[in-house]
């Protein structure tokens, strides 16, 4: 199983979704999705929750 940040940076590349739409989807900032994909940052449950259900609403 992947991690979320596994899963994220997979479905960025993938589809070529900007950062600013998932931002605009789950309610993250979008220096707080940089600094996480790159490795340099956690995130809240409530943040992580928030992106697990938008990556699985577009099959991630």
């Amino acid at each position: 199983m992947h991690s979320l940040r596994e899963r994220i940076n997979r479905f960025l590349e993938e589809t070529g979704v900007k950062k600013q739409f998932i931002c605009s989807q789950t309610g993250l900032k979008e220096t707080t999705l940089c600094e996480f994909t790159n490795g340099n940052r956690s995130i809240s449950y409530d943040k992580g929750l928030a992106l697990d259900k938008f990556l699985e609403s577009k099959s991630y």
